[in-house]
């Protein structure tokens, strides 16, 4: 069929580990998420996660995921794996990603994928997206993120970054 990237059997595992991810993850506490002393939620769900996945499996699970041929559900399941994701492991699984095919249906899922990894490492992020990427949607995607959870290091960084006379360009990711 036109445009089916997966099989029956990719979508059923797209389902598990959707289903996985959310049996295995702790419910937010509601009076810390939004005190900005607590640690970001999304951070306190990767240091609990309570399998440990060679980089084989992580990356088997990422192709599983981004397989499946219902967005919502795709999404989701793509959210739960970001979760698990340990700092270390953001780069090795954004080049899988990368190395799938981007196409413009996939850039939302690589949005998230660099918007964890901000979340987690933003100058790592930031140097990827430097070093790999061509384009501006890259690093725009880091910057934002960054910007939202702290604007003055982002800010700082976009200016020691800039150079020449011209507009700084990693100001419209902050903006």
């Amino acid at each position: 069929m036109a445009g089916r990237i997966s099989s029956k059997s990719s979508q059923t595992a797209t389902q598990e580990v959707l289903l996985e991810s959310r049996s295995s993850r702790s419910a937010p506490n509601l009076e810390t998420m939004g005190n900005p002393s607590e640690k970001n939620f999304s951070q306190a769900r990767r240091s609990q996660r309570s399998v440990i996945f060679t980089s084989k499996e992580r990356l088997t699970r990422l192709e599983s995921i981004i397989r499946g041929e219902d967005t919502l559900e795709r999404n989701r399941a793509l959210l739960a794996f970001i979760d698990q994701l340990n700092p270390a492991e953001f780069e090795e699984t954004v080049v899988h990603f990368s190395g799938l095919g981007l196409s413009e249906d996939r850039m939302g899922e690589y949005s998230l994928l660099l918007g964890g990894w901000a979340q987690a490492n933003p100058v790592a992020a930031m140097t990827y997206a430097m070093a790999n990427t061509e384009d501006k949607f890259a690093t725009n995607a880091v910057l934002t993120v960054w910007s939202n959870r702290d604007p003055t290091a982002a800010i700082r960084w976009a200016g020691e970054h800039h150079q020449g006379e011209t507009a700084n360009p990693y100001l419209a990711g902050i903006i």
